[in-house]
């Protein structure tokens, strides 16, 4: 496979699971991420994606560790770090809510 066969497919990949995301059939997109994944497993977006995508499915602990893992990647991405932080709210874990916000202001 030529890299940029592998590149048109992450694309085409990546394109299917928004679309996916857009009309809330999470667990496909979340199986288009995947693939993504197994492609190229420190693609930003798809990790960005697949996180938004658990998070919306309601499974919050992958999403978690999707968003962790982008940070892991791109520790000062704000979109990411945002994200991390609305699902602590909603987990009601306040306080490392509040640390990522904190994070957000020092990264500024």
């Amino acid at each position: 496979e030529l890299a940029s066969d592998k590149n048109v497919w992450i694309e085409l990949l990546m394109k299917r699971g928004m679309l996916h995301s857009r009309i809330k059939e999470y667990a496909a997109a979340i199986r288009d991420y995947d693939d993504v994944l197994r492609r190229n497993p420190e693609c930003l977006r798809a990790l960005v994606h697949r996180g938004i995508a658990y998070h919306l499915h309601g499974y919050l602990d992958s999403a978690l560790k999707d968003y962790d893992q982008a940070l892991t990647l791109h520790p000062a991405h704000l979109l990411v770090t945002n994200n991390r932080a609305r699902l602590l709210m909603d987990q009601r874990k306040w306080r490392e809510a509040i640390a990522c916000f904190g994070d957000i202001e020092e990264e500024q």
